[in-house]
């Protein structure tokens, strides 16, 4: 089998730092825009590390035409591959596709069933470059 370099055409980066979500309701990632001009292809990966901790996790993608979180809006479902991220168990991983056209992305996390918490985070992996290699 053929090995392939993946190192030069992939980008990966927190959209949502992984952070201790310890109450119910909407967890901004107001400080984090992604922007994805140059990649054909996102993914959004969603993690908890804590094997201790509960509640549910709601992933909301977001996106938009400027890199002003607070000028995004919520991801057309029908522009998002794969089922909804719900992170529930620790140590857990989901993954979705997004195959919106808007160039800036951004995220929540919508915590309910919270008592103690979970540390959760969401990172982007941006593939498919049109420029090989890329500057990251």
């Amino acid at each position: 089998m053929a090995a392939h370099e993946l190192h030069s055409i992939l980008l990966a980066q927190y959209i949502f730092q992984i952070e201790l979500l310890d109450a119910n309701g909407v967890h901004s990632g107001a400080d984090i825009v992604i922007d994805t001009l140059g990649f054909e292809s996102i993914e959004f990966i969603m993690t908890s590390t804590d094997s201790a901790g509960d509640g549910d996790f709601n992933f909301v993608a977001k996106e938009g035409d400027t890199n002003i979180f607070a000028d995004h809006t919520n991801v057309f479902e029908g522009d998002l591959l794969g089922d909804p991220m719900i992170i529930t168990l620790p140590n857990q991983i989901q993954q979705q596709g997004y195959i919106g056209k808007k160039r800036f992305l951004s995220a929540n996390i919508l915590a309910f069933n919270v008592t103690t918490g979970r540390r959760v985070g969401v990172i982007v992996v941006a593939n498919a470059p049109k420029h090989v290699p890329f500057q990251s």
